[in-house]
């Protein structure tokens, strides 16, 4: 479990401009062990995450100033966080937003909305940690 008392917490960034699931998604991470830290568009969210290396980015896709399918493309550029994985989360389906989540260059892309057990499963899976 990230939050066990023999290891520092994980590092999550959660990024969604919608209040209601960047609440749930925080509540949901930090009662697991996580430590959060919430951006609200995608330029805030590079600028955090080259600050704070998280071990992991929650994504929504459809973002101000820098749209999700951005985000990931110009994370993989970046020689200090080039690996840190991204879970893109959209309420758009389809296989075209799939293609476009590959093109990006995330990890995982997934349609809204995910259980919060799959949430933590593919979060744990993405840093090589199990719950």
């Amino acid at each position: 479990m990230p939050g066990s008392a023999r290891d520092t917490p994980t590092r999550v960034l959660i990024v969604d401009d919608y209040d209601d699931a960047l609440a749930s998604y925080s509540e949901l991470f930090e009662h697991n062990g996580f430590e959060v830290s919430t951006a609200r568009d995608g330029l805030t969210a590079l600028e955090m995450a080259r600050r704070e290396r998280p071990a992991v980015i929650v994504l929504d896709v459809a973002l101000p100033k820098l749209d999700g399918y951005a985000v990931p493309t110009k994370i993989r550029a970046d020689p200090d966080l080039g690996d840190t994985p991204v879970l893109m989360l959209t309420a758009f389906g389809g296989e075209d937003y799939l293609r476009r989540a590959r093109r990006s260059r995330a990890r995982e892309a997934l349609t809204k909305p995910v259980l919060p057990s799959e949430r933590l499963e593919i979060i744990g899976n993405l840093i090589g940690k199990t719950h």
